[in-house]
């Protein structure tokens, strides 16, 4: 076991150095209004039974659409956790997709696009939120894996190799799935379908200076959302990596009681996002 810690150790480390490499990691700051609840109970047996209660978070008063409803769920195991995970990534990016063919359906010629730009508007800033609580609950689900993991009964080394379904449920694949279907799926699908499409086909049907403030304005929006978008899933993976590697470290060391506080301080800087 002690052979298989230190190529896990070796394999962290030069993880930790390549992703360092990347920038200064920002701080959780990221500005939400979704309302996340979170109750662990643990039984006399030492199991954990793990309640997901998220209420979606309320639009702003320009976006019409509405987030999917996540229902609350109970995750008893890692491996429910992970369904819940890939229901709640796959659902709210469905959800998203559908209310932005509705748009696109609505909005399908420039003329109609010009005199209803404010909805295209508001849909940018339904993405940007979307995709923010989502980040958020991405967190909240990495709390989940953990207090399941680190309150079990399972040995140190047991408790070690299982913090690895954390990486690649939510780091990994949930991560994997929203960079694929916001950023790179519907954000790029915008481009192609208006700035590229609609408001590019329209240059001759209006004058020109008309023309070309509806698509500097299109492209603004456009730009400014999937660099947010960008951002807030940069710093959801870059912090739930490092509390992934944290507790590792305490499982390492066979210290439960510091594992505890890094699972309580995570805790805490998730409120102050929904703050």
């Amino acid at each position: 076991m002690k052979a298989k810690k230190i190529l896990a150790f070796l394999c962290t480390s030069a993880v930790l150095i390549s992703f360092s490499g990347c920038g200064e990691k920002n701080d959780i700051s990221i500005a939400t209004s979704t309302n996340v609840t979170t109750t662990t109970s643990i039984n006399t047996k030492n199991e954990n039974t793990t309640t997901v209660t998220t209420t979606p978070a309320p639009t702003e008063s320009n976006v019409s659409a509405s987030e999917p409803e996540i229902p609350a769920l109970s995750a008893d195991s890692v491996d429910n956790l992970a369904d819940i995970v890939e229901k709640d990534v796959g659902d709210t990016i469905a959800v998203l997709n559908s209310e932005y063919e509705q748009l696109k359906a609505e909005l399908n010629t420039f003329d109609i696009y010009l005199a209803n730009a404010d909805k295209m508007e508001a849909f940018y800033e339904k993405v940007n939120v979307t995709n923010r609580n989502l980040c958020i609950r991405m967190y909240e689900y990495s709390l989940n894996y953990a207090e399941i993991i680190i309150n079990s009964d399972m040995t140190f080394d047991d408790k070690y190799d299982e913090l690895d379904n954390l990486l690649d449920d939510v780091y990994d694949d949930a991560g994997d799935e929203i960079l694929d279907g916001i950023y790179d799926g519907i954000l790029e699908d915008m481009l192609d379908d208006y700035y590229d499409g609609i408001i590019e086909n329209g240059q001759d049907t209006v004058e020109y200076s008309t023309w070309y403030h509806a698509r500097s304005d299109e492209y603004e929006w456009w730009y400014d959302t999937r660099s947010d978008v960008y951002e807030d899933w940069y710093d959801f993976r870059g912090d739930v990596y490092e509390f992934w590697s944290d507790l590792r470290g305490e499982m390492w060391d066979d210290d439960q009681e510091k594992a505890l506080e890094k699972i309580e301080d995570f805790r805490k800087d998730i409120e102050k996002m929904k703050d």
